[in-house]
């Protein structure tokens, strides 16, 4: 009874109660890493899911289901959260961190991207896991502590339809000039995730790496969520852009903050999605390659997320 109490009391409890305290969903990352550790890749993926997450393989697939079709991952996979933050409400929250993949055949490197929900149980299960492949692995250790994104501004119920409408006026600028666009939105001390090299941390960071990206992204968007502090938000969507005389295709997830001055965008995730393996018929279900890009931390099963499996 006591122990019901408690619950109760909690999901009950002020806001300010779990502002800006990033470190339950850092836990919450750190104990899905140790289970895949533990009991295997594919078991950690499935029992850290929420009810509704999903992949991205391409299309949007719920991820439990998935997984139980997978069976169990083979190689290994290790990560570690090194920047998080969670909204005012305590309900939404992120990680990111660098990741490292062996799968027997091709070893990887890159970094995860993780959504979590709070669940009415008081758990914390991811709802979108993505990531970003490197050429080189990550100078960050295990061992480093984890930064806190400071808090946000709440926005109470039109948080929502403020974000909808600041997310639909970014996918049309981008059609037009994607780095003027994604410069105007992007928070002074936003991360940018882009394949290849380590996430560009900072304004002057960012700023240049823009120069290099495309000129136009073409966006058709999946799916979004807010806090019930109307704080922070995510979304996720597919993506086509022309890069080195090519034109890619993939998605990219968002992870935006409420302030002063309106929703600014805090961690910018574009991957293209991973190409089929040469030989591989178009029949065949792609199979990503070494360090791909669509899995949380890098298992390289049916291009997911980190790479999840």
């Amino acid at each position: 009874m006591l122990r019901a109490c408690l619950f109760l009391m909690s999901l009950s409890a002020p806001a300010a109660a779990f502002a800006s305290d990033a470190a339950p969903v850092v836990a919450a990352e750190r104990a899905f890493a140790a289970m895949a550790q533990d009991q295997g890749i594919s078991a950690a993926f499935k029992t850290f899911a929420a009810e509704d997450g999903i992949l991205l393989v391409p299309e949007p697939t719920p991820a439990r289901p998935h997984f139980e079709k997978l069976g169990d991952a083979p190689g290994s996979l290790r990560w570690w959260p090194v920047y998080a933050g969670i909204a005012q409400s305590g309900d939404l929250g992120f990680t990111t961190g660098p990741f490292v993949s062996d799968d027997g055949r091709n070893t990887g490197q890159g970094w995860f991207f993780t959504i979590w929900k709070r669940q009415l149980d008081g758990r914390w299960r991811w709802l979108l896991d993505h990531g970003t492949p490197t050429a080189a692995p990550s100078a960050i250790g295990s061992d480093a502590p984890f930064v806190s994104l400071a808090p946000g501004t709440a926005g109470g119920a039109g948080a929502a339809a403020e974000l909808d409408a600041v997310e639909a006026k970014l996918n049309s600028a981008l059609a037009g000039d994607a780095r003027a666009a994604l410069d105007a939105v992007l928070a002074d001390d936003a991360r940018v995730m882009r394949q290849g090299p380590q996430p560009f941390i900072g304004r002057a960071a960012f700023s240049a790496a823009l120069l290099h990206g495309p000129q136009s992204i073409r966006t058709r968007p999946l799916g979004s969520g807010v806090s019930d502090a109307g704080d922070l938000g995510y979304s996720f969507g597919h993506a086509d852009w022309e890069q080195g005389g090519r034109t890619l295709n993939g998605h990219y997830v968002r992870l935006w903050q409420r302030r002063n001055e309106g929703w600014k965008l805090i961690v910018d995730e574009l991957v293209p999605r991973p190409e089929p393996r040469r030989g591989a018929t178009p029949a065949a279900t792609p199979a990503p390659p070494p360090a791909t890009s669509e899995d949380h931390a890098g298992t390289g099963f049916a291009a997911p997320t980190r790479p999840s499996p």
